[in-house]
């Protein structure tokens, strides 16, 4: 199957003509309704923000951990031992080719010297399949996404937008548009963006697929074109704030995500037309080269829009927002004046989800009047990054705007905000901030009779989380559902899924590096005899050894080799009886394979272990997860809990809901 065409600066590929819409729900917005056919706008972008987040966890190299959470345990520096590993790793990788697009520390895209205090997240933009879920274990939890079908069903043409070398002064040097995959049918036109966060005071940035521009056909045949920025994402959020922010003893590192969204003291900059927040404006600055270009790319193949349609989802809300007014009284929108002149640049409209403050009270002022009306900013009561803006007031939240005042002059935030009530059903401990509530929310407040969302669109379930992998498969998940049974990865489409995330080729390199690790004194605190780390280096090694060599077609045969690769990980032995007791597995017995088991964490080695399993599913598409489901060492790594997600398991049960 080919994953990746030939690259070429502009992308010449001859594109078809703009295909008539079989379906009015989907296709085109009829002037002045302020709807996308039946749907209204509030959603139809709302659902875009989860196309954004799902096309950038398509892009991670290692699904299973893609954040090296797994990794981390008390009482040692093997987290931070593995990512120096990675961040050497790359410095070898060729970051464009064939098959592939990598992006992540800075060398990997030529952008200069990487970033060493920022956690080395690799990517490869070559995965994007909008029509496919994403999944991803997110520290102690799974997730999975899926955009509706109505947004990825129209999706024809997929292209990622690269900077080639970025430049500091717009329109940020050059840039590549590179061709990743084609759909047999569809009409609309998706191309990533590159963009990089963690950059303060100029420090280098951590790059990665930060959105996309979509040409979405209208039913009279025209397009409007829409940017959409993703949000954060961290894996485990305490520690990401903790060193994300400027600290007395500490600069700013680790999640670069973090390290933008804690970046609010606002500076004067031309470049959106006043004062805000540093951190979102050096993320910008590293995006809208690339959304440029994509912009420019629009124009050659389809001409002049209907409408610009901006959009994001906290970070990405903020990044929306100050794209709006780059474009709007900024220095792009002066140079995107004269490319693009028939373009309609005084009708950008935002649709802001969940927005962070951003910026000093004049400039958020100023936004508001340039923007009078074409803007909108949604979030759901409670929101601790919404409520923590100056703008927000003690009447509504009984919060005073704290947070904004706590963190410095970059306080507020611009449009009207528009507070909605929680959705009824959801768990108190589940975050206002999630889009998956705002969706609900949204539903909710735009029920009208006279023009109802399809039943099949208000009851899609396109975010979930999990508690174990099985439970993925299962869909039982431990997050609000107020839609359909979240089977968004299944057991007949989670094949497709590993082919596209290469995950042998990763899983073996995260393998290589994980070898290196686990028998080094320099990455535990503690003792730990000799034996101890010979042992963990030898399970690691050994089901290293093992990946790719299952020669048998027989499918019985295949996974009693899996099993036995497994047991080797995780020293699983005839004589030992395992249980599943809680959040662990706990073999019975003693000595060195126990002290390995210590040292390496026994739910590490089941997340491992689930690599296995998940690897030989992609080499062997002939096997299936039921063939894995019958092995009693197999079926724990599938059915393990993490952190605290046993905890999630009892909410959930306590509340009578289905799990």
């Amino acid at each position: 199957m080919m994953y990746f065409h030939e690259r070429t600066a502009s992308a010449r590929a001859s594109l078809p003509p703009a295909l008539p819409s079989d379906n009015d729900v989907t296709q085109g917005m009829a002037a002045g309704t302020g709807r996308i056919g039946e749907l209204p706008l509030p959603l139809v972008n709302c659902d875009l923000c989860i196309l954004a987040y799902q096309l950038y966890h398509q892009s991670v190299v290692w699904p299973l951990d893609p954040w090296y959470e797994v990794l981390a345990r008390g009482g040692s520096d093997r987290r931070t031992s593995f990512m120096r590993g990675i961040h050497e790793l790359v410095t070898a990788l060729p970051a464009r080719g064939a098959g592939f697009c990598y992006a992540g520390p800075a060398v990997l895209g030529a952008h200069g010297k990487s970033n060493a205090a920022l956690d080395p997240v690799v990517t490869n933009l070559a995965q994007l399949r909008p029509r496919e879920p994403a999944w991803t274990g997110d520290g102690a939890l799974f997730i999975a996404m899926q955009a509706p079908a109505y947004v990825v069903g129209a999706i024809r043409r997929v292209s990622v937008c690269t900077h080639d070398g970025w430049r500091p002064a717009f329109p940020h040097g050059s840039a590549t548009i590179t061709p990743v995959h084609t759909y047999d049918d569809g009409q609309d036109d998706l191309i990533a963006f590159e963009g990089g966060t963690g950059s303060f005071h100029g420090s280098e940035a951590a790059w990665s697929l930060m959105g996309y521009v979509l040409k979405r056909t209208r039913r009279d045949g025209s397009y409007d074109a829409h940017i959409a920025f993703r949000g954060s994402r961290s894996g485990n959020a305490s520690r990401a704030l903790l060193k994300g922010g400027d600290g007395r003893f500490n600069g700013p590192e680790g999640n670069a995500d973090w390290v933008t969204d804690l970046g609010t003291v606002a500076h004067q900059d031309d470049y959106v037309g006043g004062a805000a927040a540093e951190g979102f404006v050096a993320a910008l600055k590293r995006c809208m080269g690339t959304v440029s270009a994509a912009l420019h790319e629009l124009h050659r193949r389809y001409g002049v829009p209907s409408s610009i349609q901006v959009t994001g989802h906290s970070l990405g809300a903020g990044l929306a927002a100050l794209c709006c007014a780059a474009m709007t009284t900024g220095a792009p929108g002066l140079s995107l004046r004269k490319t693009l002149p028939a373009w309609p640049w005084d009708a950008v409209a935002g649709h802001l989800y969940a927005i962070p403050p951003i910026g000093a009270r004049d400039f958020c002022t100023a936004f508001d009047t340039a923007l009078a009306g074409r803007v909108s900013a949604p979030y759901v009561a409670g929101d601790p990054v919404v409520e923590c803006s100056r703008t927000v007031s003690l009447r509504e939240t009984s919060a005073m705007g704290f947070g904004g005042y706590l963190f410095g002059t970059g306080g507020y935030s611009p449009a009207a905000l528009a507070r909605m009530p929680r959705p009824a059903g959801a768990d108190p401990a589940e975050n206002s901030h999630e889009i998956y509530l705002i969706r609900a929310a949204l539903l909710k407040k735009l029920a009208d009779p006279m023009a109802p969302v399809p039943a099949a669109v208000k009851r899609a379930t396109p975010w979930a989380s999990f508690a174990t992998f099985d439970d993925m498969l299962g869909g039982r998940a431990v997050t609000f559902v107020d839609g359909d049974l979240p089977t968004i990865v299944t057991a007949d489409n989670l094949g497709a899924t590993l082919v596209n995330y290469r995950f042998a080729r990763h899983f073996d390199a995260f393998l290589a590096m994980l070898r290196k690790v686990v028998g080094s004194k320099e990455a535990y605190r503690g003792r730990h005899t000799a034996a101890t780390y010979a042992e963990a280096t030898e399970r690691v090694a050994l089901a290293l050894d093992m990946c790719g060599k299952i020669e048998s077609a027989e499918r019985a045969v295949i996974a009693d080799t899996v099993a036995t690769q497994v047991a080797a990980l995780c020293a699983f032995q005839a004589k030992k009886e395992l249980t599943l007791r809680g959040m662990r597995v706990v073999a019975e017995g003693t000595g060195v394979a126990m002290e390995a088991d210590d040292l390496l964490g026994i739910d590490f080695n089941a997340r491992i272990g689930l690599g296995l399993i998940l690897r030989a599913l992609e080499d062997k598409p002939t096997t299936s997860i039921a063939d894995y489901r019958r092995q009693p060492e197999l079926k724990l790594c599938l059915e393990v809990f993490l952190g605290d997600a046993e905890a999630w398991q009892k909410k959930k049960s306590l509340a009578g809901r289905p799990v």
